[in-house]
């Protein structure tokens, strides 16, 4: 099954970690945008729900989901087609090297406040070296 990682090879288990990595980052701004708007008081006026992340949340949700959904098929599937999977990572690659970008552009001009979106940024930064770990595995092995 999808779970049963001991029987997968490396790419599929990477595949996977992205997945549960991105799901969960999904689900924190999630229950960031939630805590806000239930605990603060929340302004619809003021704030939009995509001010508080709702929106990233969900998204990036549903993204590690799709991704998830990748990682449970056949790793002759994955080998065998390596164009879905490039662009299922794009987002996620693309992201993560926006938020290092930024991360390092704001420590650079002094101006680094940690707050929930710097967390936030890091999470996505972190997902950067195994996203570029298994384009690089799918590239070796074509």
């Amino acid at each position: 099954m999808m779970f049963n990682l001991s029987k997968r090879s490396k790419v599929q288990k990477l595949i996977f970690l992205i997945g549960v990595f991105q799901t969960l980052i999904g689900l924190s701004y999630l229950t960031h945008a939630y805590y806000v708007k239930l605990t603060w008081e929340y302004d619809e006026f003021v704030y939009d729900w995509d001010d508080v992340g709702g929106n990233d949340g969900m998204f990036w949700t549903l993204w590690g989901t799709l991704i998830l959904l990748y990682s449970s098929l056949p790793d002759s599937d994955i080998k065998n087609n390596k164009l879905p999977i490039v662009f299922v990572l794009l987002p996620t690659i693309a992201w993560g090297t926006l938020s290092l970008l930024a991360l390092g552009d704001t420590v650079l001009a002094g101006k680094f406040e940690p707050n929930i979106f710097t967390i936030f940024a890091l999470l996505h930064a972190a997902l950067l070296p195994p996203g570029l770990l298994l384009l690089l595995s799918l590239w070796k092995s074509s």
